[in-house]
Protein backbone atom coordinates (compact mmCIF):
# COMPACT_ATOMS: atom_id res chain seq x y z
CA UNK A 1 0.00 0.00 0.00
CA UNK A 2 2.76 2.74 1.11
CA UNK A 3 4.33 2.02 -2.49
CA UNK A 4 1.45 2.56 -4.54
CA UNK A 5 1.07 5.94 -2.73
CA UNK A 6 4.18 6.22 -3.33
CA UNK A 7 3.66 6.01 -6.98
CA UNK A 8 0.58 8.06 -7.31
CA UNK A 9 2.19 10.74 -5.92
CA UNK A 10 5.61 10.74 -7.97
CA UNK A 11 3.26 10.24 -10.71
CA UNK A 12 1.46 13.45 -9.99
CA UNK A 13 4.57 15.28 -8.88
CA UNK A 14 5.83 15.14 -12.99
CA UNK A 15 3.03 15.98 -14.47
CA UNK A 16 2.81 19.06 -12.16
CA UNK A 17 6.09 20.05 -13.15
CA UNK A 18 6.56 22.49 -16.38
CA UNK A 19 7.82 25.12 -17.87
CA UNK A 20 5.99 28.27 -18.81
CA UNK A 21 6.45 31.14 -20.62
CA UNK A 22 4.73 34.78 -20.65
CA UNK A 23 5.16 37.73 -22.46
CA UNK A 24 4.57 41.11 -20.10
CA UNK A 25 2.10 43.17 -22.62
CA UNK A 26 2.83 45.92 -20.49
CA UNK A 27 5.63 47.64 -18.39
CA UNK A 28 3.92 47.13 -14.95
CA UNK A 29 6.06 47.94 -12.38
CA UNK A 30 9.49 49.21 -11.46
CA UNK A 31 11.57 45.74 -12.38
CA UNK A 32 9.90 45.35 -15.96
CA UNK A 33 10.87 48.65 -16.60
CA UNK A 34 14.27 48.77 -15.35
CA UNK A 35 14.99 45.24 -16.84
CA UNK A 36 13.97 46.45 -20.77
CA UNK A 37 15.51 50.02 -20.32
CA UNK A 38 18.78 47.98 -19.28
CA UNK A 39 18.84 46.16 -22.54
CA UNK A 40 18.39 48.89 -24.43
CA UNK A 41 21.06 50.61 -22.77
CA UNK A 42 23.04 47.46 -23.53
CA UNK A 43 22.44 47.09 -26.98
CA UNK A 44 22.97 50.46 -27.96
CA UNK A 45 26.51 50.03 -26.09
CA UNK A 46 27.26 46.98 -28.89
CA UNK A 47 27.04 49.50 -31.58
CA UNK A 48 30.02 48.77 -33.56
CA UNK A 49 32.66 51.77 -33.60
CA UNK A 50 33.46 51.40 -37.72
CA UNK A 51 29.79 51.52 -38.33
CA UNK A 52 30.19 55.59 -37.93
CA UNK A 53 33.85 56.05 -37.62
CA UNK A 54 33.54 58.34 -41.08
CA UNK A 55 30.38 60.11 -40.01
CA UNK A 56 31.31 62.10 -37.12
CA UNK A 57 29.62 66.08 -38.39
CA UNK A 58 27.55 64.29 -40.92
CA UNK A 59 23.99 65.21 -40.77
CA UNK A 60 22.47 61.80 -40.42
CA UNK A 61 17.94 61.30 -40.51
CA UNK A 62 17.37 58.28 -38.35
CA UNK A 63 14.09 56.70 -39.66
CA UNK A 64 12.80 53.85 -37.23
CA UNK A 65 10.80 51.19 -37.70
CA UNK A 66 8.68 48.85 -35.19
CA UNK A 67 5.69 46.35 -35.36
CA UNK A 68 3.65 49.53 -33.31
CA UNK A 69 4.54 52.47 -31.97
CA UNK A 70 4.62 51.97 -28.44
CA UNK A 71 6.69 54.03 -25.49
CA UNK A 72 9.54 51.39 -25.41
CA UNK A 73 9.93 52.23 -29.33
CA UNK A 74 10.37 55.67 -28.98
CA UNK A 75 12.84 55.33 -26.10
CA UNK A 76 14.96 52.98 -27.58
CA UNK A 77 14.88 55.44 -30.95
CA UNK A 78 15.75 58.65 -28.87
CA UNK A 79 18.51 56.27 -27.06
CA UNK A 80 20.08 55.40 -30.29
CA UNK A 81 20.07 59.09 -31.53
CA UNK A 82 21.67 59.67 -28.61
CA UNK A 83 24.49 57.43 -29.08
CA UNK A 84 24.93 58.47 -32.50
CA UNK A 85 25.20 62.28 -31.31
CA UNK A 86 27.35 61.53 -28.27
CA UNK A 87 29.38 58.72 -29.06
CA UNK A 88 29.85 59.39 -32.85
CA UNK A 89 29.64 63.40 -33.26
CA UNK A 90 27.09 62.40 -35.75
CA UNK A 91 24.45 64.97 -36.66
CA UNK A 92 21.09 63.74 -36.08
CA UNK A 93 18.74 65.53 -38.09
CA UNK A 94 15.41 65.77 -37.51
CA UNK A 95 14.36 66.31 -41.57
CA UNK A 96 15.22 63.70 -43.98
CA UNK A 97 15.96 66.32 -46.65
CA UNK A 98 18.48 67.74 -44.81
CA UNK A 99 20.40 64.58 -44.20
CA UNK A 100 23.86 63.52 -45.94
CA UNK A 101 22.81 59.91 -44.55
CA UNK A 102 20.11 58.07 -44.21
CA UNK A 103 19.74 55.27 -41.18
CA UNK A 104 16.40 52.73 -41.61
CA UNK A 105 16.89 51.19 -38.23
CA UNK A 106 14.60 48.12 -37.50
CA UNK A 107 13.46 47.10 -33.60
CA UNK A 108 12.75 43.11 -33.71
CA UNK A 109 12.36 42.98 -29.95
CA UNK A 110 11.79 45.83 -27.39
CA UNK A 111 10.07 43.74 -24.08
CA UNK A 112 10.07 41.74 -21.30
CA UNK A 113 9.41 37.77 -20.73
CA UNK A 114 8.84 35.69 -17.72
CA UNK A 115 9.42 32.03 -17.53
CA UNK A 116 8.96 29.70 -14.83
CA UNK A 117 10.75 25.87 -14.93
CA UNK A 118 10.16 23.20 -12.65
CA UNK A 119 7.55 21.45 -10.21
CA UNK A 120 4.86 22.85 -8.70
CA UNK A 121 1.65 22.05 -7.58
CA UNK A 122 -1.67 23.55 -8.37
CA UNK A 123 -3.22 25.11 -5.06
CA UNK A 124 -5.91 27.41 -5.65
CA UNK A 125 -8.39 28.51 -8.20
CA UNK A 126 -9.62 32.13 -7.82
CA UNK A 127 -13.10 33.03 -9.71
CA UNK A 128 -12.61 35.41 -12.03
CA UNK A 129 -8.43 35.40 -12.20
CA UNK A 130 -7.86 33.76 -15.79
CA UNK A 131 -4.79 31.41 -13.95
CA UNK A 132 -4.43 29.08 -11.03
CA UNK A 133 -2.35 29.98 -8.06
CA UNK A 134 0.59 27.31 -7.98
CA UNK A 135 3.01 26.64 -4.86
CA UNK A 136 6.13 26.18 -6.24
CA UNK A 137 8.36 22.75 -4.93
CA UNK A 138 11.45 23.56 -6.60
CA UNK A 139 11.10 26.05 -9.67
CA UNK A 140 13.40 28.81 -11.38
CA UNK A 141 11.81 32.08 -11.97
CA UNK A 142 12.98 34.24 -14.94
CA UNK A 143 12.23 37.71 -15.89
CA UNK A 144 14.27 38.78 -18.63
CA UNK A 145 14.22 41.73 -21.12
CA UNK A 146 15.08 41.56 -24.24
CA UNK A 147 16.16 44.16 -27.01
CA UNK A 148 17.32 43.48 -30.48
CA UNK A 149 17.66 45.73 -33.76
CA UNK A 150 19.34 45.79 -37.29
CA UNK A 151 19.95 48.53 -39.56
CA UNK A 152 20.71 49.84 -42.94
CA UNK A 153 22.97 52.78 -43.58
CA UNK A 154 22.29 54.70 -47.02
CA UNK A 155 23.21 57.98 -48.50
CA UNK A 156 20.79 60.50 -49.27
CA UNK A 157 20.29 59.01 -53.09
CA UNK A 158 19.07 55.67 -51.05
CA UNK A 159 22.22 53.36 -51.77
CA UNK A 160 22.93 50.89 -48.83
CA UNK A 161 26.20 51.90 -47.61
CA UNK A 162 26.21 49.17 -44.99
CA UNK A 163 23.93 47.25 -43.33
CA UNK A 164 24.52 45.70 -39.83
CA UNK A 165 23.53 41.93 -38.99
CA UNK A 166 21.15 41.80 -36.08
CA UNK A 167 22.40 42.86 -32.41
CA UNK A 168 20.58 41.36 -29.40
CA UNK A 169 21.07 42.49 -25.58
CA UNK A 170 18.90 40.97 -22.28
CA UNK A 171 19.54 41.83 -19.02
CA UNK A 172 17.82 39.40 -16.39
CA UNK A 173 16.94 38.52 -13.04
CA UNK A 174 16.29 35.02 -11.69
CA UNK A 175 14.94 33.22 -8.58
CA UNK A 176 15.32 29.80 -6.70
CA UNK A 177 11.38 29.15 -5.79
CA UNK A 178 10.57 27.38 -3.30
CA UNK A 179 7.76 26.67 -0.98
CA UNK A 180 8.16 29.48 1.24
CA UNK A 181 10.86 31.56 0.21
CA UNK A 182 12.26 32.93 -2.64
CA UNK A 183 16.09 33.25 -3.05
CA UNK A 184 17.86 35.81 -5.64
CA UNK A 185 20.25 33.93 -7.95
CA UNK A 186 20.91 37.07 -10.05
CA UNK A 187 20.13 40.64 -10.41
CA UNK A 188 20.30 42.98 -12.76
CA UNK A 189 22.60 45.42 -10.65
Amino acid sequence: MPRRFFVILLFFLLIAGCSTRQVIPELDGSTAQRLVTHSIDHLMQQIPEEDFALYGQKKIYVQPHFIKEAPLYSYATERFKMELSHRFACLVTPVREDAEFVIDLFFTSLGTEHDIFGFSIPFLVIPGYSAASDINLLAIEMFHGISEMYYYLSDSGGHVLLRREKTKASVRTDKLALPIITIPINTMD
